[in-house]
């Protein structure tokens, strides 16, 4: 009875943690197949990992990490837009399964297993002479579960970058109970999912470092010091190298010698990496007029307001992301200061790690006056109550205030017309172009077109009328469709209100 006991919060956890991968599996998926899933970023994705997927099955690896450009008729590498290769380790799960389900079944494991590594670490960092620690630590994890803004990083398509949410997480446990060895790969991991993420894993290796030394002159032993530096100084060492090298050669080289488009969403601070953070000091009144504007402070209420704001207690460790605040922030596409996308998937761990150091801070502060499970259970009860508010009030489950259950309900009248055309072009040399929605279900092929002027090179043109002339990107799919349609080279094999079929003559 006592086993049970102890193991009864661990126990609830991995039934929430099943919960929810079996939830948001069929939610991500229903949604793609409620044409809610678009060629930006899902279909992109999936082209990329498939491609390395045949690439792997064929032995032509010249499809290793290859899709159509977005805004061209060519071939390009993956690492000409994001040095995210962490899809070519993804690729080999395509031999189970070679369809974009896969992308979004695993991301929402491996997101919520960023749960279990999030108990483990509370467990440590409360230590185990605290009666309360596991059932503290479930509360974390299980708010982790709810955290609307994880919630929207889940559903909303796939993206390489939100593995890092889970990879980060375990990145920090491992180093705090001291094995390097598995804290250095999840390190390696987060790095492979985007080229950013380097500069907060050289951010915490600056702190693991600084960490060391304090505890280093506060405990007064005789160990040497120089090996336990030697992890971070590492660390630090080879995430700037690859920060570096993914901004100033890899990139470029697979764009043709330009610069990471990216860049010029930070025109007003500079036109390199280098010019930006040099303005970004030079000039700090600009930096606070960004940092306080309404859509900044609406965006900072909706990450640390679920959480009680207990994470401005532990801004050291918030620092840690300190670089994607700042280019989240400083960017001017308001999208990144949105939490219904992906950029807020490396904030995320340190988000609660912090929260978890704003538990121990306060449980320390009032050992004296107040026993600590009395301290613990009221923090725990205001981080369910600000979590809950949350949930209700802006999160996308079932029973939240803006919940996201369209996809399970929405049976779009094209649905079976739709799977008949993928079944009819499953042969991956045929050339498709398709509007955006429809992508994900097209892109299993070497070659693919967004909708645009560039249909022109796709034996098969699949279109979604009302989304090409209304829908989002119709800047540059309306101008293709109405080329299309009046286009003596193809002619028309399909029709019916959602769903147009086009074939070269």
């Amino acid at each position: 009875m006592d086993l049970f006991r102890r193991n009864l919060p661990q126990t609830i956890l991995w039934a929430c943690i099943i919960i929810y991968v079996v939830y948001f599996s069929f939610a991500t998926v229903f949604r793609m197949h409620s044409f809610s899933a678009h060629y930006y970023d899902l279909g992109i994705m999936h082209q990329t990992t498939f491609n390395t997927y045949k690439a792997l099955q064929t032995g032509d690896f010249s499809r290793f990490l290859e899709m159509t450009n977005t805004l061209g008729p060519e071939q390009i590498k993956r690492m000409g837009i994001h040095n995210d290769i962490i899809l070519a380790f993804i690729a080999p799960l395509y031999f189970i399964h070679n369809g974009p389900e896969t992308l979004l079944v695993l991301q929402t494991i491996v997101l919520a297993l960023g749960a279990y590594g999030l108990f483990l670490l509370s467990r440590e960092v409360l230590g185990k002479k605290e009666k309360l620690r596991e059932w503290v630590a479930l509360v974390l994890s299980l708010s982790y579960l709810v955290y609307p803004v994880m919630n929207f990083t889940n559903l909303f398509d796939f993206h390489g970058v939100t593995l890092a949410t889970t990879f980060l997480i375990f990145m920090f446990y491992f180093w705090y109970v001291k094995k390097y060895r598995w804290s250095f790969l999840f390190a390696v991991l987060s790095m492979l999912t985007k080229e950013q993420v380097a500069l907060t894993v050289l951010f915490f290796a600056m702190y693991a470092g600084c960490s060391t030394l304090i505890q280093y002159y506060i405990s007064k032993k005789e160990k040497k010091l120089l090996p336990q530096l030697l992890f971070p100084a590492i660390l630090a060492v080879i995430s700037l190298i690859w920060f570096i090298l993914s901004l100033e050669v890899i990139i470029p080289m697979f764009r043709g010698g330009t610069e990471h488009f990216a860049l010029k969403y930070y025109g007003e601070f500079g036109e390199s990496p280098g010019d930006v953070i040099i303005n970004v000091v030079k000039n700090p009144i600009r930096l606070l007029q960004h940092v306080l504007s309404d859509p900044s402070i609406h965006y900072l209420r909706q990450l640390f307001g679920p959480l009680a704001f207990l994470p401005l207690l532990s801004p050291h460790l918030l620092a840690i992301a300190a670089p994607e605040f700042g280019i989240n922030l400083l960017s001017e596409s308001g999208n990144m200061r949105n939490i219904y996308f992906h950029y807020t998937a490396v904030l995320t761990p340190f988000i609660f790690i912090s929260t978890l150091f704003g538990f121990q801070l306060i449980r320390d502060v009032l050992k004296k006056k107040v026993k600590s499970h009395l301290v613990l259970g009221g923090l725990s009860l205001l981080l369910t109550a600000g979590m809950l508010n949350a949930v209700f009030s802006y999160g996308p489950l079932p029973f939240a205030g803006n919940q996201q259950t369209y996809m399970f309900t929405s049976t779009p009248s094209q649905k079976e017309a739709v799977y008949s055309w993928v079944k009819k072009l499953e042969n991956d040399s045929i050339k498709v172009a398709s509007t955006g929605k429809y992508a994900p279900f097209f892109t299993s092929r070497r070659f693919f077109y967004d909708m645009s002027q560039y249909y022109t090179y796709a034996d098969y043109v699949v279109v979604n009328p009302d989304e090409a002339l209304n829908g989002w990107g119709k800047e540059r799919a309306a101008p293709g469709y109405k080329d299309l349609i009046i286009d003596p080279d193809y002619e028309k094999v399909y029709d019916e209100e959602y769903l147009e079929v086009y074939k070269r003559k």
